[in-house]
Formats: C-alpha cells, structure tokens, sequence
C-alpha cells in the first residue's frame, strides 16, 4: 500500500511543478552569484576565494533565497497533501477500504505525503549544491579567509569548519523533515477540512503566525522562518524538538481523524 501511495505521489503533476518550482529558485541563485574570476591562491590571499559551501542557496542573503525560504510551505504542500481530499471526494477511498485496513491505508497515506513533501524541496538543494561544487574549487571553508555567513555561534559551526560537506547534508537532511511537517500538517487538516486550496495554504499561514508571534515575544530562535535560514540558530535542541512535536501532533490527528472520517 505505501509503495502504491508514494507511487501516486511522485507521477502527480502537482509535484513536478513543486519541484520544478524549486529547481528554478536554485538555478537563479546560482546565477546571481558574482563568479570570482582569477587564479584561487591570489584571490584567498585577498582575503576570499568562492566555494560550493559559501555559496549553498540558504547560507548567503539574497532575494531569490529570501523568497524561497518564505514559500517553503507550499511548495513542500503543493504535490500530495490534498490527496486524502481527492480520495475522499472522488469515492476512491470506499474502494480502497473494501480492499484495505483502514490503518495501513491512513499510515500509508501519512509517510507517503511525507516523503513526497520532503523530496519536493530537498531535492532541488541537492542540484543546486552539486552545481555549485561543478562551478567552484572545494576549498575547505576558513573562518578568517572566507565570505561565508556561518559564524562562530551558528549552528554547529565547528563542523561547518571542519567537514564542510558533511555539514551541508544535514541541513539537507533538516529542510526535509521539515518539509514534509509542514506536508503533514495539510494532510492533517484535510480529516476536517474538505477544500484544497485552504488545506495547501494553511502551513504557510502557521508559518508566518509563529514567525510573527515568535518576534513579539523575542524568542525567534524558536520559528521555522529563522532557523532555516542562514544557520544562525545555535540551539540544535530547539530544532529537534519542534520537529518532533509537529511529527508526532500530525500523525496522531490525521490517523485518528481519518479513522473516525465517515466515506459511507
């Protein structure tokens, strides 16, 4: 059932445009940066030389990427997230329920959606950070000698310095899971509410509230919108955490709400 579901949701055509949405942003970003021409060892003696690390999409300011980080929801929303809606109203999930448990189905429904919102952003980073290691010299990024936006306090910043690759697959591997939360919070209101459109936006409205309510009460370190971005967010606990609870509130929601959800 879950390969089935994971099926539907990478051949939909609102997924290909979600990652095609994506795919964009990081060829713009790409080129948008200023190529630092020159031989390299004159160019570090001057005090930086540009590497695939310095210039990955989210770790330098700019417009295209300022963008990106504010409609992260939707896109990670956009491919599969309304497809419970679509089972429902189209009659698919009386056929479904006649063949399948209830459960495996919900859950199937659930890691699907998951992956599905995960992948629509995540891989788009993956191409844009293999192109900029194709356009730059892997030189190990350096505190001093360097135009890089990690700073000391940054989140786990040692690593960053010291094994800079690995470092960019972790934050790969964060914009995942956070994309396909944010997924899985649409796919848990779609047990209550009935409309895609509303469904699709409602992460993004969560997204720019906490942001909000998280600058009134000065503890932004705890919004989405700022930790994803620039990696200046120090408290790797607080990332963590609020990525569990938006795991574990969805799942539960969604399965219990699907299986009180009356297709009869």
């Amino acid at each position: 059932m879950f390969s089935i579901e994971l099926k539907r949701a990478f051949s939909r055509l609102s997924f290909k445009i979600a990652i095609s949405i994506g795919i964009v942003f990081c060829i713009l970003s790409i080129v948008k940066i200023p190529m630092y021409g020159g031989d390299i060892l004159d160019n570090y003696i001057k005090g930086f030389v540009g590497t695939p690390f310095e210039h990955f999409i989210f770790f330098k300011a700019n417009p295209i990427s300022n963008l990106l980080i504010i409609i992260m929801p939707i896109i990670s929303t956009l491919g599969y997230s309304d497809s419970y809606i679509e089972d429902f109203k189209s009659g698919m999930i009386k056929g479904i329920y006649t063949r399948q448990n209830k459960r495996r189905y919900l859950l199937s429904k659930y890691f699907a959606n998951f992956i599905a919102g995960g992948a629509a952003f995540a891989l788009p980073l993956v191409l844009n950070y293999v192109t900029l290691i194709l356009i730059y010299p892997s030189v190990q990024p350096n505190m001093v000698f360097g135009g890089t936006s990690i700073m000391p306090n940054g989140l786990l910043s040692n690593l960053f310095y010291g094994h800079a690759n690995l470092y960019i697959i972790m934050w790969i591997a964060i914009y995942f899971l956070y994309s396909g939360a944010f997924a899985s919070i649409a796919l848990c209101f779609s047990t209550i509410i009935k409309n895609k459109f509303v469904v699709i936006f409602i992460p993004f409205i969560l997204y720019i509230l906490v942001e909000g309510f998280c600058e009134l009460f000065n503890k932004i370190e705890y919004s989405p919108q700022t930790f994803l971005y620039l990696s200046m967010n120090k408290n790797f606990y607080a990332i963590l955490l609020e990525f569990i609870l938006i795991f574990m509130i969805t799942i539960s929601l969604f399965f219990f709400g699907g299986v009180k959800d009356e297709v009869y």
